[in-house]
Formats: C-alpha cells, structure tokens, sequence
C-alpha cells in the first residue's frame, strides 16, 4: 500500500468522513501500520472513537433500562393504589424516585401493621362474642334440662277437680299452690339467666 493512500485514509479518519476506505484500512492492514509513526495515531484514534462509541451505546441501554423500571415502578404504584395525580409516566415527578420508593414501602409497612391490629382486634372480638354464645347455649341447655327432668311417664297430669276439693277442705285453693310452683320456677329460670348475662357482661 502507497504512503500517500495510507496519508489520504489517516486525513480522511480525523476529519470525521466516515468512508469504507479508513475502515478498511484499519481493519484489514493493521499488520502494515508503524508502531511509533502517525499511522499508530490513526489507530489509537479509531480504537478510542470505537470505544467510545461502546459506552456511548451502554450508556444508552442503561438509560433506558432505567427509564423502563420507573414506568414498571409507577404502574405498580398505582396499581397498589397510590395516587400518581393522573399522570401515566413518572416524567413529571420532582422528587428521585428513590425517595418515592422509600416513601411508599413505609406507607405500606404502616398499612400492613395497621391491618394487622385491626384483623387482631376483630379475631379478640369473634373469639369474645363466641364465648358469649357458649356462655348463652349453656343457660338454655340447662333450662331444656329442666324442661325435660319432669316427664308425664313419671309424673303424669293430676285430677286437679279431685286435687281443688281436697285443698279447699283443708283451707287451701289450688290457685295459691299453682302460683307457688310458677313462683317458684320462674325464680330459678330468672337466676340461670342472669347467671349467663353477667357472665358475659364480665366477659
């Protein structure tokens, strides 16, 4: 190759003309170049312009990387509820994503505490209000209890005309032995009663 072809490509590299001919050169006779004369310049400049070129490309793709997570981020956002004031893209927000991110998991670590005091509460109040159905059952089981204790296989009805003379020749009627009984059972079913009401009055 002429000196004066490899002089024409080394002008033409430094003067930014992006002909084949420099890229040629350069790729293909890189075995002919001086180590220490104005080709190696040549060389030096189109390897630092690649590389250059490289990181301007990875720049590029880290930036769009970037520009993708925030949108994945900002759907998220609002797809968690968060406000994001009608906007579609994070590009009109002011202040680092970074801070907004921060802002948000502590939002959401307080909602989540908050749920679990409130589902705490509500699991004591279910538990409580069991107890006092229990407490209820157990007082109207032992009032069937007592509805059963006096079968008519055992106790079967009495003649109450027969049972009126007898009471009446010894001074008594049988009104005032009826009202005693009934007295007498609607005290006790009124103690079971209140039993069980203060029982889950004191909870």
């Amino acid at each position: 190759m002429s000196e004066a072809l490899k002089v024409e490509a080394w002008r033409r590299e430094w003067a930014g003309d992006d002909s084949d001919l420099g890229h040629w050169i350069y790729v293909e006779d890189a075995s002919e170049l001086d180590t220490d004369g104005p080709w190696q310049k040549l060389a030096d400049h189109t390897t630092a312009t690649a590389q250059i070129a490289q990181r301007d490309r990875e720049v590029e793709e880290l930036r769009a990387k970037v520009a993708s997570l925030r949108q994945a981020y900002w759907d998220a956002r609002a797809a968690m509820g968060f406000d994001n004031d009608g906007d579609p893209t994070p590009a009109a927000l002011l202040s680092p994503m970074e801070d907004l991110m921060r802002q948000d998991a502590e939002s959401q670590r307080e909602d989540y505490q908050s749920a679990l005091r409130e589902l705490a509460a509500a699991e004591a109040q279910v538990a409580q209000l069991r107890a006092d159905a229990e407490r209820k059952d157990e007082a109207m089981e032992k009032l069937r209890q007592w509805a059963l204790a006096y079968p008519l296989s055992v106790f079967p009805e009495p003649d109450f005309a027969k049972a009126h003379e007898v009471l009446s020749a010894a001074g008594m009627t049988i009104d005032s032995i009826s009202a005693s009984n009934m007295r007498h059972v609607i005290t006790q079913v009124v103690k079971i009663l209140d039993a069980a009401i203060d029982s889950v009055r004191e909870g």
